[in-house]
């Protein structure tokens, strides 16, 4: 009994509290069912994508506004691309150009409907969209050039625009 007394008399009510909440979290824990192991069954499917034959590394090369007038004038079969949405192509659009929206699902497979050793004019309002619609049209193979600044720029330097 004495020897009891020594043993609590060394150990406080805090440390004893304390061992019990530790022993009570670990056989909590021994028994939770989040450490069990499930084991599980998944199916995958494989699905193939065509991939385009450049890479998306390559880019347009981009054109003054000026260069492609000139060339416009010299050539009225020019692959001119307007990027932007058929809304916008309805406001105003360069002479002869063709409305292939960046943003729709069939942008891809509209493109692979240009003549492939003829170059690819690609323009929007003002430079971005194009210049992603440049490095697709240049990884599946053709030559493309982007209108340096979009419509915008153009119509900076009084080229004319159709609606």
């Amino acid at each position: 009994m004495a020897r009891r007394k020594n043993i609590l008399n060394l150990l406080d009510m805090k440390t004893i509290f304390s061992i019990f909440a530790l022993l009570a979290v670990l056989l909590a824990s021994c028994n939770n069912p989040k450490n069990e192991t499930v084991e599980k069954t998944v199916e995958t499917e494989t699905v193939a994508i065509e991939e385009p034959k450049g890479t998306l590394e390559k880019t347009a090369e981009l054109i003054e506004a000026d260069k492609l007038n000139d060339l416009m004038a010299a050539d009225t079969e020019l692959q001119l691309i307007d990027v932007r949405s058929p809304e916008e192509f309805a406001e105003g659009h360069l002479k002869g150009a063709v409305n292939i929206n960046i943003n729709d699902a069939s942008f891809n497979d509209e493109i692979q409907k240009l003549l492939r050793d003829e170059p690819v004019f690609l323009y929007c309002r003002s430079g971005g969209r194009s210049a992603r619609a440049g490095k697709i049209v240049a990884a599946l193979g053709y030559r493309a050039y982007d209108l340096d600044k979009g419509i915008q720029g153009w119509e900076g330097q009084n080229f004319p625009v159709e609606k």
